[in-house]
């Protein structure tokens, strides 16, 4: 509920979100602004970081990736992580209502996917080409062993210079 409202309280036309243990690059909102140029939202990619160490451990590639893509394709067509993401709530303001909508409610609140969906459905976006996000991840999650494979196998392609 408290990005809904918070979504709506912003003194600005563009929107975007960070949770507490992610955070961005320095030129992630200018990247964003430049993209969302005539669109209803935007998306950049992510970096998979250590919870201990907040080292970037990998490019989500995976993952969240946009519509029509990834891991998610089939299931959800697609995904794009909240931290990834802006919003132009001039154009997509009936989509700020599904923050406080729960996909899932003996899992936690996962409203994103309702908010993803919305946005995937009904508005023109664009991706910024570039992992400016960084994401936290947490051990022990439903998606930490896919991750951990990804995280090892997106070494091991960087150590034999094929990324």
């Amino acid at each position: 509920m408290l990005r809904t409202i918070l979504s709506y309280l912003v003194n600005a036309p563009l929107v975007a979100y960070l949770d507490d243990d992610n955070w961005w690059a320095p030129d992630h909102l200018s990247s964003l602004m430049s993209a969302i140029h005539g669109k209803g939202w935007a998306f950049s990619y992510r970096w998979f970081a250590d919870p201990g160490t907040g080292e970037p451990l990998c490019e989500d590639r995976r993952e969240s990736v946009g519509p029509d893509r990834g891991v998610f394709a089939q299931k959800a067509g697609g995904f794009v992580d909240p931290n990834t993401l802006m919003i132009n709530k001039m154009i997509c303001e009936p989509v700020l209502r599904f923050w406080s909508v729960p996909v899932f409610k003996e899992a936690g609140n996962a409203a994103d996917r309702n908010v993803f969906s919305a946005l995937r459905a009904g508005y023109a976006w664009a991706a910024t080409g570039r992992a400016t996000s960084f994401y936290t991840i947490r051990p022990g999650d439903s998606m930490d062993p896919y991750r951990q494979k990804w995280i090892a196998d997106w070494k091991a392609h960087r150590d034999a210079g094929t990324t």
